[in-house]
């Protein structure tokens, strides 16, 4: 019985880091479209398109901003 036990929890375990994974992933994917967006839509419609905050789409903007100075 102990062994079973185990062996569900190790299970439960996995799965919570799989779903954890696909969570992470999917963020990344909304990240990058995010950035592709920002060239054409203002921060809230990216925010809204995404399902990013807005508060991360400005994050995001700033970032790439800072990226695209012209360093002297």
């Amino acid at each position: 019985m102990k062994m079973n036990k185990v062996f569900r929890l190790l299970v439960e375990d996995l799965e919570q880091e799989k779903e954890k994974a696909v969570k992470q992933a999917e963020k990344q994917k909304a990240i990058e479209i995010a950035k592709n967006l920002l060239d054409v839509l203002p921060i809230h419609e990216v925010a809204k398109r995404t399902g990013l905050t807005v508060a991360e789409v400005a994050e995001l903007a700033k970032e790439m901003d800072q990226n695209q100075s012209p360093v002297q």
